[in-house]
């Protein structure tokens, strides 16, 4: 069985010896990837993904200044959050949640501010995807386990 293997992405460099870099002068990673692709780099397997993104009614992950009228999925998610843990808006748990989160938000927010071309900008989105779902793994069980609805449907 013969496996293609495909590299994530290929280093470019360049250097004009003639007039010491002056002219030329870069060293430019460029990822193998393409937005709405899964590759699998170990076999060359390839599948479409993000098959929601830019539906409509699909919200995305993150937007500028999102609001009821400009909804995401982190501003919907987080007004769930007030209402499931309405009783521990004030707990220090709690707001490290937030704080991560809005934190998550900014950052994301601020994709493409930087000149990113697309597939850097789609690498991004994803990382901070990543980042967003790790923040509610680690807290929400924590902030669950303190609700009373949770413990006593347990017991």
């Amino acid at each position: 069985m013969y496996l293609h293997k495909l590299v994530s992405g290929v280093q470019i460099e360049a250097y004009s010896v003639e007039d010491s870099g002056t002219g030329i002068c870069f060293n430019v990673y460029c990822y193998n990837v393409q937005p709405g692709i899964n590759l699998n780099y170990a076999n060359g397997d390839n599948e479409a993904s993000d098959i929601i993104s830019g539906k409509a009614g699909a919200l995305p992950f993150v937007v500028r200044n999102a609001s009821d009228s400009n909804p995401d999925l982190i501003y919907e998610i987080n007004k769930h959050f007030a209402i499931l843990f309405e009783d521990q808006k004030n707990s220090g748990l709690y707001t490290s949640l937030m704080n991560s989160i809005t934190s998550i938000a900014n950052e994301a927010g601020s994709i493409g501010n930087h000149g990113e071309n697309e597939a850097k900008s789609y690498l991004l989105r994803k990382e901070y995807q990543y980042k967003y779902f790790e923040v509610l793994k680690s807290y929400v069980p924590l902030l669950l386990e303190k609700e009373k609805f949770f413990t006593s449907a347990f017991q």
